[in-house]
């Protein structure tokens, strides 16, 4: 997912495979390394028109990357399941919103900074 100058997917297998993983391109990114397996669905961040707001093309994109995620937890429960966004502020505030729920269905957030760096995203708060 190419947003701008930033290629989100390929950040993501670059930094996979530098860390030792084996890496794969299916409908998403499946990587393998020790016996363990990562699945990855990548989103982007969409340019649509120029009326529509940025954030609310984001919010429609995350929900399907969160959709796909949830699939790949159903279909891979023992495996670890992520979803890979580039780390813009829109994407930071929909993740906060749900962070709790993402913990409890041990689905982990890579986020591609602008130079390609990858960060784990990491739960803030406990809520409850």
């Amino acid at each position: 997912m190419r947003t701008g100058e930033l290629d989100v997917q390929a950040s993501l297998v670059r930094w996979l495979v530098i860390s030792g993983w084996s890496v794969q391109r299916n409908t998403h990114v499946e990587a393998h390394r020790r016996g363990e397996w990562l699945h990855v669905e990548v989103q982007g961040y969409p340019a649509g028109p120029a009326a529509v707001p940025p954030s609310l093309h984001a919010r429609t994109w995350f929900a399907g990357g969160l959709l796909k995620a949830l699939q790949l937890r159903q279909r891979f429960p023992d495996d670890g399941v992520a979803i890979g966004l580039p780390d813009f502020p829109c994407y930071r505030s929909l993740l906060e919103g749900v962070e709790d729920t993402f913990w409890a269905m041990r689905l982990q957030v890579l986020l591609v900074c602008r130079q390609g760096e990858i960060e784990q995203w990491r739960r803030r708060s406990l809520s409850g």
